[in-house]
């Protein structure tokens, strides 16, 4: 079958595969097999599993005898499902994932609009400031605040990015 994507060929090309897209160390994965490949490919899948098989999911992840491994599958499954989806942007759904990038997208439109680029100036003139007085003034808190908000979100948009462009990649098929 000609497949739109270019499928892993053994159980090493699939965990490292896995592990590249997840972001778990590779080292932990020498030796793994289908356990593994189960484990990691439930560990992406939980939170959109029901309640039967998140049991299920759970019960192949506790069966991985790497225990760094086992901790780090459901570090990663729980933190996902339970604290935030931002964790693991590998979670989200297409549709969650489009929604996130659009919103990402809006912040950082609007932040070039509002010039946050060009605010460069103003932290020239932070620092300028701060070497007299020998210490940053409240007023300049706002001007850090708001570069490390569009800092976290550049990092954010950059990976939902990222994740997209993952997502389309797709080998030219007889198919479609």
């Amino acid at each position: 079958m000609d497949l739109p994507y270019q499928m892993p060929k053994s159980d090493n090309e699939h965990l490292l595969k896995l592990a590249k897209i997840t972001g778990i160390p590779a080292n932990l994965l020498v030796g793994g097999g289908e356990t593994e490949i189960a484990a990691i490919s439930y560990m992406i899948l939980y939170r959109h599993l029901n309640q039967h098989d998140r049991i299920e999911a759970m019960r192949i992840i506790k069966s991985v005898k790497n225990r760094q491994l086992m901790g780090h599958i459901i570090d990663k499954t729980l933190l996902t499902t339970f604290v935030t989806t931002q964790w693991g942007v590998w979670s989200l759904s297409n549709k969650e994932l489009l929604a996130e990038h659009e919103f990402y997208e809006s912040i950082s439109s609007m932040a070039s609009v509002m010039g946050v680029g060009a605010s460069a100036l103003g932290g020239f003139d932070m620092m300028q400031e701060a070497r007299r007085n020998k210490r940053i003034l409240i007023r300049h808190w706002a001007l850090i605040v708001l570069w490390g908000c569009w800092g976290a979100n550049e990092v954010r948009f950059s990976n939902t990015k990222k994740e997209l462009r993952r997502r389309q990649v797709l080998k030219p098929s007889s198919h479609y």
